[in-house]
């Protein structure tokens, strides 16, 4: 997958790059939220950032298994290599920025850890205070609700990325297959749920089967929508009942969890406005619309 490495390069997502490139144009960047779902260019964006910022890019991918102990010493070892013991930059002193995606999949005692870092810029190691070096933060999650506000409230910019517009999937298609004919590109990116990720992965697949599109798609069970068997389920269940149904009455229906119901499904359905949430449920689009008309 080729990354962007410019914000010029990043294609998409109007509502946050205007405010993030303002921000990046002083020199600096403040801490920075990414919320969505996977695949929509939340690790991509933090790099641009790091390499707008001509800083160190540090990526984690966050752990239950992560401890306090680990973020301090995480942290300290950015801040060895031209500061002083109170975190005064000398000549060449590296500035970072520190990356974690599912930020949510910490445990809370390890989120705490970060609020003395971020707010204060030092951690304390043997009973001593230890300064650190200058560092963006940049989190990322799909689950903002699983993130204590106190420390939320420490990311003065939030961004919410949204799924593509088939015009610009086509751009990112046809960037990381240049030789791909324009028509398979324009096919993929249809199909491809407005997620750069997927995209990139049909890609490699039909470039491995020269070329085949048509074929790999029918395999795939994937319509000309992008709709897979999971997704039709959803809505075939939906479209069989007289009522809206809940979240977890459709996770049992489709003998599948909630979570994966609301990560892996609903994004695509709502966003391509196949679904509604409402207060009382989901419901198909075409069925809400036929109650307001009667």
């Amino acid at each position: 997958m080729m990354r962007p490495k410019t914000m010029a390069q990043f294609v998409g997502q109007s509502e946050t790059k205007p405010l993030l490139s303002l921000e990046l144009a002083t020199g600096n960047c403040r801490n920075v939220a990414i919320f969505g779902p996977a695949g929509l260019g939340k690790t991509s964006l933090a790099g641009v950032i790091a390499n707008t910022l001509n800083r160190e890019f540090h990526e984690h991918i966050a752990s239950e298994t992560w401890t306090p102990e680990w973020v301090t010493d995480m942290l300290l070892d950015l801040s060895i290599e031209g500061y002083d013991d109170k975190g005064i930059p000398g000549p060449g002193a590296k500035k970072h920025v520190v990356y974690i995606d599912e930020f949510h999949s910490c445990r809370p005692s390890v989120m705490d850890a970060f609020l003395r870092p971020i707010e204060d810029s030092h951690v304390w190691k043997n009973g001593l205070p230890n300064w650190l070096s200058e560092t963006t933060y940049i989190i990322s999650t799909n689950y903002p609700e699983k993130v204590p506000n106190a420390l939320l409230q420490r990311f003065p910019l939030q961004f919410n990325l949204v799924q593509y517009t088939d015009e610009d999937m086509t751009k990112i298609v046809r960037a990381n297959f240049p030789s791909m004919p324009k028509a398979i590109a324009e096919d993929i990116a249809r199909r491809s749920k407005g997620i750069p990720r997927l995209a990139i992965s049909f890609g490699d697949s039909i470039s491995l089967y020269k070329g085949d599109a048509d074929t790999f798609f029918k395999l795939r069970g994937i319509d000309e929508h992008g709709l897979d068997s999971r997704d039709r389920k959803y809505l075939e269940i939906l479209e069989e009942s007289d009522r809206p149904l809940s979240l977890n009455t459709i996770a049992s229906c489709m003998r599948d969890s909630a979570s994966v119901i609301s990560t892996m499904v609903e994004p695509t359905l709502i966003f391509k406005g196949l679904v509604h949430i409402t207060g009382k449920g989901r419901t198909l689009a075409a069925k809400q619309a036929r109650g307001k008309r009667g």
